[in-house]
């Protein structure tokens, strides 16, 4: 599938995927990658996304990147379209938002079965996703398991190590969307801010 195809299809009302969508004027497809202060950094992209950097899946992840020159990516989910009144080349752009979709729903159950320890059930789910998000998908290679994820997610056990998976792959899934800091907020997870040479560390207690 094109990428133009793909964009398209993410927002698409008819696309069964998409639970609840709304609307609203916006010109965020335009704007939202041509700066580092609305872009994503390779640094954290690439580990999950990419096989050479030794991500979980060991498979490249299917996701269109636009990069600007700063080294920072804008993965592209969203297309819009232009409304002008008649006889009039003014107008604004509107967008088809997904705020909430069946993905959402995957990785939620899958948490949970993670969290009461059903691990291969939250496996499976994952497994569910992962061949129409990797590129020339192939069971044995791409598919989790177990093994595969504490080898992964050294030192962690396996409750941790699928929970970690599932929000891995969350993460990537909703990039720019704003449900990892309803993660992090909820785990109370440990956030660093790399600013030129220094790290800001901070402890979300929620």
């Amino acid at each position: 599938m094109a990428s133009s195809v793909r964009i398209q299809t993410y927002n698409r009302p008819s696309e069964k995927a998409n639970l609840l969508i709304s609307e609203g004027i916006s010109s965020w497809t335009f704007n939202y990658g041509n700066t580092y202060r609305f872009s994503v950094n390779t640094n954290w992209v690439y580990p999950i996304t990419l096989k050479s950097n030794n991500n979980l899946i060991n498979g490249d992840l299917a996701y269109t990147t636009v990069a600007n020159g700063d080294g920072n990516l804008y993965v592209q989910k969203l297309s819009a379209h232009f409304v002008s009144p008649l006889n009039s080349n003014l107008g604004n752009y509107y967008l088809y938002v997904p705020l909430f979709t069946a993905e959402e729903v995957l990785f939620n159950k899958a948490e949970a079965l993670a969290m009461q320890e059903k691990h291969d059930d939250a496996i499976a789910l994952l497994n569910l996703l992962i061949p129409k998000r990797v590129k020339n998908y192939n069971a044995n290679t791409h598919n989790l398991t177990q093994a595969k994820i504490l080898s992964h997610y050294a030192g962690a056990d396996i409750k941790t190590g699928v929970v970690n998976a599932v929000l891995d792959l969350k993460r990537i899934e909703f990039v720019h969307e704003g449900l990892r800091w309803l993660d992090i907020l909820r785990l109370r997870m440990k956030v660093e801010h790399p600013v030129a040479d220094i790290a800001i560390t901070g402890q979300f207690n929620t």
